[in-house]
């Protein structure tokens, strides 16, 4: 699917604009806490350039090169989402 991705701010510059997603049916899921009725799934998409080839500034492209140079280097290379929360509470003082 092509789409111009200078329209996504801080994505490409207009010189790069023309754009190819092409979506990776390996990471289709349905949102668990959307109602069963008219679900609403999600899928990732790999970005390319219009030539084929990957699009450095695609960070599923970038995490992929990552992950195959470690391999060639036999370094195992675990990771997990990171979720940050942080909660706060203003105190008030009694006037």
């Amino acid at each position: 699917m092509g789409f111009d991705g200078s329209s996504i701010q801080g994505y490409a510059r207009i010189d790069e604009s023309d754009m190819i997603a092409k979506p990776d049916p390996t990471t289709f899921k349905i949102l668990p806490w959307r109602p069963k009725e008219n679900a609403v799934g999600r899928m990732f998409a790999d970005i390319y350039e219009p030539d084929g080839t990957p699009y450095k500034g695609d960070p599923r492209w970038a995490l992929k090169r990552n992950l195959k140079r470690l391999k060639t280097l036999a370094i195992l290379s675990m990771s997990v989402p990171n979720w940050s929360i942080s909660i706060s509470s203003r105190v008030r003082e009694n006037p």
